[in-house]
């Protein structure tokens, strides 16, 4: 099994590469770099700390890509659907959150990943596996189908698992549309200590466009929903919860008035032991970073942002947010003491209430500056009760959009 993991990247690699060699040999082949989204270096100062450097992601990706389109019966090319090999660093967004999404929000640390897209007709599908931390050989798995039925509808389900240790070679089947969930229940019937290595979440999301109609400015409505763990029978449901995620928004993306104006509102809400699993090898983090939503568990946020570009290459976003966070963290598995009514969000609950702005400018393609000030207040700060502070953090940032 230890062996048969990195053998399943290392053959990705080489498939693509051999699908760029004859991509001069063959019309319907092609190959090269595919890279995309966004990384960021900010330097964030406050009076309660010291300055600190972080690095944010989105979306980033850097993969080798190998596609081929098949000849249909009349030698037109595509005709059959087209197929892509890739291999690189990096992890997609899955979802069309603004502020992240839940299943997987591209903001993780980078990390090596393989797999393919199928894309037919209006179906594109997506199955990857990424390597994560070696010294409890974690793993993640996922696969992705996005359908658009007309040009104002987009549907999409995710299913992702996190495993680890010696974890069943099954898993890593890479059959189209194969569930993640199915084949965690045939590795555990054959041996339950399967179960305890393998933590699957299940996503869906929609995305529906409303297009401009006399003053009213086109609209973009969307939602996703995160299943970590459902309960299946009424035994289960009178004593265990249900560990759910949910985000809805809605977005202009330019005012009928003004079109250099966009905005939108988005509502976020993550409930107790979300992400966490009873392994903490199969937390849903990667090198302290989220996969799923940087919310957190137990959790919620609105946030609203209005943006504003008075030319191509310039981008002023004024944003506000109202974040409650709950006591319950990652790494916090349900267990039967704690029973299954639990208050939303748990405990001492801490609320932050913060405003900024942001200004980015592209220097020359693609890559960016911004600057960044935020101003908040948190109340019952640390869950303690009656504990208040105040805060300002302003930071500078080089960022490069691909």
């Amino acid at each position: 099994m230890r062996k048969l993991q990195p053998m399943i990247l290392a053959a990705s690699v080489i498939i693509a590469a051999a699908v760029g060699a004859v991509a001069h040999a063959a019309p319907n082949t092609s190959c090269g770099l595919r890279y995309g989204g966004d990384a960021w270096a900010t330097v964030y100062n406050s009076p309660d700390s010291a300055p600190a450097l972080s690095v944010e992601y989105g979306g980033l990706q850097l993969l080798l890509a190998g596609a081929v389109e098949p000849l249909g019966p009349f030698g037109e090319s595509g005709a059959l659907g087209r197929l892509e090999l890739f291999a690189g660093v990096g992890l997609p967004q899955w979802g069309p959150g603004r502020t992240g999404s839940l299943i997987m929000s591209g903001r993780t640390t980078p990390l090596p990943h393989a797999g393919y897209r199928l894309v037919v007709g209006k179906a594109d599908y997506v199955r990857l596996v990424g390597v994560m931390e070696s010294e409890q050989r974690r793993r993640l798995l996922g696969h992705r189908l996005e359908y658009t039925p007309t040009s104002w509808l987009r549907l999409g389900v995710s299913e992702t698992a996190v495993v680890s240790g010696e974890a069943s070679a099954l898993l890593y089947w890479p059959f189209p549309g194969l569930p993640l969930y199915a084949l965690q229940r045939a590795v555990s019937q054959r041996d339950i200590a399967q179960d305890s290595l393998i933590n699957v979440n299940f996503g869906a999301d929609f995305v529906a466009t409303l297009p401009e109609k006399g003053r009213r400015p086109e609209l973009e409505a969307y939602g996703e929903l995160l299943i970590d763990d459902a309960q299946g029978t009424i035994s289960d449901r009178d004593s265990v919860p249900d560990f759910l995620g949910g985000l809805v928004g809605v977005r202009v993306p330019r005012f009928t008035s003004d079109p250099r104006f966009s905005a939108y509102l988005e509502y976020v809400a993550i409930s107790s032991y979300v992400y966490s699993h009873r392994n903490p090898d199969n937390n849903y983090v990667y090198r302290g970073t989220m996969i799923g939503h940087n919310l957190g568990p137990d959790a919620d946020m609105l946030a609203a942002v209005t943006e504003f570009r008075p030319d191509s290459k310039t981008a002023v976003s004024l944003s506000g947010a109202v974040v409650r966070h709950g006591e319950s963290e990652i790494g916090h598995p349900w267990s039967p003491a704690e029973g299954r009514d639990r208050e939303f969000p748990s405990g001492v609950v801490e609320k932050t209430i913060k405003a900024s702005l942001e200004v980015e400018r592209t220097l020359r393609e693609p890559v960016l500056i911004a600057g960044r000030l935020e101003l908040g207040t948190t109340l019952n700060k640390g869950h303690v009760q009656g504990s208040t502070c105040t805060y300002w953090r302003a930071g500078a940032a080089l960022g490069v959009r691909l």
